[in-house]
């Protein structure tokens, strides 16, 4: 979508003003488009509240959507948030846009952070430290995550091929299961196949691991 983004910002604009037709633009990407259809769904429902989430890139157009908001009536905040200080253990930074056309809107105070502050003089301030990889999977805290053949999953930390588990997980992205957990120690696995299974160069990272390291229950039923 980078190379429709003028189009894109074009696009909310039409489609403030009632002009949903796509066809005006010829676009590098057919889907596109579909970035700003939350204009037209505020256009024709005008909802109670509006809450967008995209990956940062996003933020310059959630901007553009913010100033269209507002001009009809909602109170909005647009910036960036970090999931790990939400008590997610990951490292997910995304582009935010929230808006409402009942309350002021403001960003969520963040609950956790990498060098949690002291309790103040009135007893408040006090946040948690980052929910790590080791805490959320009962990993020890000494593991390594990386990709695996090859592959670049890690989003937050470009090119580094390992990233401790003593922290949040790097960002997870749909081929996460090619992931890997490396252990300081042989890891003993009986009975373990699929997603599972040992290999010499470490352990596949599962379905059910991603999801937790993504707020998502243990036993959520995936599938």
């Amino acid at each position: 979508g980078e190379e429709d983004r003028a189009a894109c910002h074009e696009l909310a604009d039409r489609m403030a003003a009632g002009a949903d037709s796509t066809d005006w633009h010829e676009w590098a990407d057919d889907r596109s488009p579909l970035v700003c259809q939350p204009v037209r769904w505020a256009r024709e429902l005008r909802p109670e509240w509006i809450a967008l989430e995209e990956v940062p890139a996003v933020l310059g157009l959630w901007e553009h959507m913010a100033r269209i908001f507002r001009a009809w009536g909602y109170s909005v905040w647009v910036g960036t948030l970090l999931a790990a200080d939400y008590g997610v253990p990951q490292t997910r930074t995304r582009a935010i846009l929230m808006a409402s056309r009942v309350r002021t809107v403001t960003p969520p105070e963040p609950t956790h952070a990498e060098h949690p502050e002291g309790v103040d003089m009135f007893g408040g301030g006090q946040r948690e430290k980052w929910v790590s990889m080791a805490d959320a999977l009962g990993w020890p805290a000494g593991d390594t995550v990386r990709p695996s053949r090859g592959q670049g999953m890690i989003e937050r930390y470009g090119e580094r091929p390992d990233h401790p588990a003593g922290g949040p997980a790097p960002t997870i992205i749909g081929k996460s299961r090619s992931w890997e957990r490396i252990s300081e120690r042989p890891p003993t696995i009986e009975g373990v196949t699929g997603e599972g299974q040992f290999r010499p160069d470490g352990i596949r990272i599962t379905p059910q691991e991603a999801g937790v390291l993504q707020s998502f229950p243990a036993d959520y039923p995936w599938g």
